[in-house]
This record gives C-alpha cells, structure tokens and sequence, in this order.
C-alpha cells in the first residue's frame, strides 16, 4: 500500500510537468492524392522521395511542406500545420494533352518549301506538323518573292487543326511591321493613327522609309520606336510596357513588413516578395495574406485588408522552435500475456509491449489484467535507451479456492445455479446480437453498438458506428456518426432513425441524416437525406430493408477566386467537355435535390458480424456534378445514377 502511494504521487508530479508531453507529442499524418501513387517529398527535393501516395509519417506538431510529382501531372506544393493526427489528400492537375498543329499548301500553289514559323521561332517548311501546348500563337509562312501568310491561332487542348496558305506574290513597294508588346492586347499605333488589331499583330501593306510605332495599355506608359520599312521585308518591333506609378498608386495599396527576425522571407497570398523589412506596392483593394518564414522558427501570418491609395506597416513575430529532443521507450513483460498496459495513464497495448517516442523523464506504468492485482511502478526513461518493467502479477484473493467449512454441498448446488443462469445469459445474448441489423427499421437496441466498414461507388469507403438510444413499445430510436469519401471529398455526418411501427417481423422508421465535408482547392458539400425505411425480419436473423428519401445537396467545387491545385475544369469548363456553363458559373455552388430508392440485405455470419449488401439508384434523374469524371477523375463521364456497397458490420 505504502509503495502505490509513492507512485500515485510520482504520477501527479510527472502530469504536472509544464507542456513536456504536449510539446514533444507525435501525430500520425496520412499523405494522400488524387491520382494515387505520385512521389512525396518532404520540405526539400534534394533530401529524395519519402514514399508513394497513400504515404504516412510521423511528425512532431508545426508546420511543414509536402511537394508531389507524378507522371502526367503538374508538380504540386502545399504547406500544412499538424497539431494532430491528420489526413490530407491533395488534388492534381493534369498536363494538358498537346496540340497538333498541320500546315499545308493549297492545292495549285507553290507554298511547298516555304518557312513555317510559330511565335517567330522557324519550326520547318511546308508541309510541317507541329506539336503545341494549349494557347495562343502567331503562325507565319514566308517566301521570298511572296506576301507573307500570318494567322493567329488558339489551340485547345488535344486539339488536331490543319492551316492551308496559298501565299499570294508580294505587293511591290511595301514591306510590313511584326509588332508584340510584354502586353497582350495592347493598342498599337502606327505614325500616330490606331490600328485595327492589338498586339501581337502584323501589320502588313506599309510604305517603305521611317514610321513610329505605339503600344498602350491601360495602366502604363505608352511605348515608341522609330524604325526603317525596307520594301518586301518584315520589320518585328517589340515594346515592353511599365506601370504608370502614379496610376497604380492610385488605384492600389502598399505594405511595409516588418519581422521580429531580420532576413525573413516575405510572401504575399503565396507569392515571394523578399526578406523583411520590405516594401509591396501595387497590391488590390481586398484581403491578402502575408507570411514570415526563417529556418530555426515557427512561420508567422496576417490578414491584410489593404484599400486603394493607403500605406499600412505590419510586423509579423517569428517564434523560435523548441529544440528536438531524443525520445526514449519503454519495454513490458510479464509470465501473464495479454495484460493491458498503460503509461501516464493511457492505454498503450498488452504484454509483452514496446513503446517508443516517449519523452525522457519519470512515467507512470500500470499493468493490469481481471483475476489479478495490479502492478503500480515508476519507471524513469533515458534518451536513446530502453527502460524494462518485468510485470510478476499476482493472482487476487477474491480467486482464491473457498475454504471448506462444512457446507460445500450448497456452494456447489448455488454455483451450478450459478453457471445455468450464465449460460441462458449468454445465450439470449447471443442471439440478440445475432439479429442486430444497422441499416434497417428493426433498430439497434439501448446498450448495443455497431460499427460498419464498406466499399462501393461512388463513396468508395464508408464508415458507420450506431447505437440503441430508446425503445419504448412500437417507438424507438437510434443513431451514430459517419465517414465517407471519393477521394476528392471527404464528409462527416449524424445520422438517426426513428421506429413509428413493429408488428413481428416487420418494422417501419422514419430517418434523417445530415452532414458535410471538403477537399482541396476550397471545395466543400452540405447534405441531408429525409425519408422512410422498412424492413422485414426473416427468422429474426437475416433483415431485408427497402428505402425511400430525398437526398439534399450543395457542393462547391471551385473556389470563388482562382486559385494553384484548383481543377482544371474551373479554369476552362468547354475543354473538359462541360458546354452549358461559363467560368464564373462553375464558381458558384451546386445544389439540388435527387429522390433515391435503397435495397439493403443484412446477412448475420456470426453473432459479432453480418454481411452488408447495398444497391441504390437515382431513377431517371439528371447528374449530380460530383460523381462524373471533370470533378473526380475517378468518376465515369456521366453520374450513373445507380450504386452501390459491400461491407461488413461488427456487433456489440
């Protein structure tokens, strides 16, 4: 007795140590993506891969960089704070297929040998295909002797264009200007008088001897040049533009940052504008997010809300990190296996165990198993070592054999009664646990608990925990909590069920679930479902359920404002195959309302476990925009409208 006095003792004073455990906790972190598989770097490329997605590591609480590549797709980078055991799954951007671009000549021309140019850069002669990233480029053919062909293309992605030019013999006397500008879509002038086209453009059919040439935009000062048009030739002229300080001063806000540690690197909404003290002029009316970062320190941010025409100073405050401390463990053993261990009060596995990460210093370990006393020791860990507890449990006295004090023939008759209730006991309850269905109007009874685990489309793992919470008569209910997720989102819900019915086998109830969730790229969903389930009870074993209910929904799937990681299809909905909305329509929500029939067959396997079968479906009614292929690429190209799942339930 004196011996667990010290060691609760020991307990208190090791609980009352200021943040030593907090500070040096280790969370498990899941790296995840959308495709699978792609390399996962920590911090830094050069310390090499880490592992393949789904990867998972074992950090310490701050904030770290974790960067993807995967082949096929855009290399992506994002910066997270663990402060607990975590899931991130990242999104990818996919490179966009090439276009393919053939010049040919005109039938009865003499184009053939020509030189084929693309942004000025020479590619080939005639006939010549070329391969090219979705954009926008100026296609040139030139001969000498002729008048040049110019065109300016858009090319889509994955696009297939052939361009056939019959270049007609040159105008005598006028040669032509090639005229681009770091702005595209700048005014050209040409001697004063605007041009019909913005630059980049050709302007062609002008007069030999000296011209100025102009570019404006809005915003900027205006660019000029003289140059000299020689007759059959192309004078290119390209004029960079510069910000019109006093405009821009006028219509934007600057930031003085400041920083706690000098040398800091500033960004402003992700992009770097150097090391503190630093002046960002040129920032729009609105919120911006300003981050401090310096090795050896926490990052530190700010939300600037900057208005046009005004000069704040901010100072951000870097707060250094605790050094790494090495961790020690801590080994059990004992004669009895399976005894449940616990450190500084928690449950930390069964004997034999070996625990690592744990901080240098006193702990409190406990082993503990029913029939025998608890052992109660101190342990004192060390950096880098193993401490060892061997655990001699001693059986408890209330095991002990009872004397025999003359009346042994009754103890025996009161034991025999004894272990015949047990075993009825037993029995009703497993059969009462072997009826158990999780999904059906025949509800989970008060003081029983399931869990269900399933797999199907288009959540491709769900999983479910429900328990009794009332049975009075023909009314009942009960509910529980679950996890779904597609990959690209990730929701968590309450869901319940209330029994307005039950005659024998069969049982009516009403339920009600609602719930939300999210993804990268700011991408969210709200739902709620509201409908009827009924059931029969086939030997009160197997239950056989059908649903009806109304499933309500609102899905965000791009974020209000552009954004890196965002999916493709909010930048460029037509490419993706989706005609009947704009871009900024594919930043609003997605709502809508679907009416939804369920089959559910429970199969009980034992008296623990039943198989799960699910078939569902949407009859016709249109997609919802979350399960097709442009919003998840696990998806098909049109929502089916017909699911389903394959799982188990454990019974409790």
């Amino acid at each position: 007795m004196q011996r667990r006095r010290i060691s609760v003792v020991a307990l208190l004073v090791v609980l009352c140590l200021p943040g030593r455990s907090q500070a040096q906790r280790v969370y498990t972190v899941k790296i995840d993506s959308v495709p699978p598989g792609a390399a996962v770097y920590l911090e830094a490329k050069e310390a090499g891969v880490q592992g393949y997605t789904p990867h998972t590591f074992k950090l310490k609480q701050g904030s770290y960089t974790f960067m993807l590549e995967a082949q096929g797709y855009q290399p992506f980078a994002r910066t997270v704070k663990v402060a607990k055991a975590s899931t991130f799954t990242f999104t990818m951007v996919q490179n966009p297929t090439p276009a393919v671009l053939m010049v040919k000549e005109a039938p009865g021309s003499s184009a053939a040998g020509a030189v084929v140019k693309v942004n000025g850069k020479e590619v080939g002669k005639v006939p010549v295909k070329v391969t090219l990233q979705p954009g926008r480029y100026m296609l040139e053919v030139v001969q000498p002797g002729r008048k040049p062909f110019s065109q300016w293309l858009d090319m889509q992605e994955a696009e297939k264009r052939t361009v056939v030019v019959n270049l007609a013999n040159a105008a005598p006397g006028t040669g032509s200007l090639l005229v681009s500008s770091n702005i595209n879509g700048a005014e050209v002038y040409i001697d004063g008088r605007k041009h019909g086209d913005n630059a980049p453009t050709l302007v062609e059919n002008v007069s030999p001897g000296k011209h100025v040439v102009e570019v404006r935009a809005q915003g900027h000062v205006p660019a000029r040049q003289e140059v000299t048009v020689e007759e059959g030739k192309t004078v290119k002229v390209n004029l960079d533009l510069v910000p019109d300080k006093a405009m821009v001063a006028a219509n934007s806000g600057t930031l003085m940052v400041l920083s706690s540690e000098k040398n800091a690197e500033i960004t402003v909404d992700g992009e770097a504008r150097g090391k503190a003290p630093v002046k960002v002029e040129g920032l729009a009316e609105g919120t911006h997010l300003v981050e401090a970062r310096k090795e050896g320190f926490e990052p530190a941010e700010q939300k600037v809300a900057v208005k046009k025409g005004e000069f704040q100073t901010i100072k951000l405050v870097l707060k250094a990190m605790a050094p790494a401390r090495k961790s020690g463990a801590i080994r059990v053993v004992s004669p009895v296996r399976g005894a449940e261990v616990y450190i500084d009060g928690a449950l930390s596995g069964k004997t034999p165990m070996l625990r690592h990460q744990l901080d240098p210093g006193p702990h409190f370990v406990t082993v503990r198993k029913s029939g025998y006393q608890d052992l109660v020791q101190t342990v004192e860990v060390k950096a880098g070592k193993i401490a060892e507890v061997k655990a001699e449990l001693k059986k408890s006295d209330s095991d002990a054999a009872p004397a025999d004090d003359g009346k042994g023939k009754d103890n025996k008759g009161k034991d025999e009664k004894h272990r015949d209730k047990k075993g009825k006991d037993e029995q009703k309850e497993e059969h009462s646990t072997l009826g158990l269905s999780s999904h059906g109007a025949h509800l989970v009874p008060p003081s029983f608990f399931t869990g269900d685990l399933s797999l199907g489309f288009p959540h491709l793992f769900e999983g479910r925990l429900a328990a009794g919470l009332f049975s009075k008569g023909l009314i009942g209910m009960d509910g529980g909590v679950e996890f779904r997720t597609y990959g690209a989102v990730s929701e968590i819900g309450l869901h319940t069920k209330l029994r307005v019915l039950r005659r024998s086998i069969f049982a009516l109830a009403v339920l009600f679930d609602f719930g939300g969730g999210g993804g990268p790229s700011s991408r969210s969903t709200i739902y709620s479902n509201l409908g009827v389930v009924a059931s029969l009870w086939f030997k009160k074993l197997v239950t056989f359920s059908a649903r009806a209910y109304f499933n309500f929904y609102t899905d965000r799937h791009c974020p209000e404002k552009a954004e890196s990681g965002e999916l493709s299809v909010c930048k460029n909905p037509t490419a993706a195959g989706i005609k009947d909305l704009t871009a900024s329509e594919m930043r609003e929500r997605f709502g809508g309302a679907r009416f939804l029939l369920s089959a559910i067959l429970e199969i009980p396997i034992h008296r623990r476990f039943n198989l799960l079968f699910v078939l569902e479906g949407a009859p016709g009614q249109g997609n919802r925009r979350a399960y097709t292929d442009p919003f998840a690429q696990i998806m098909p190209d049109e929502d089916p409208a017909i699911y389903g799942r394959v799982g188990g339930t454990f019974k409790y």
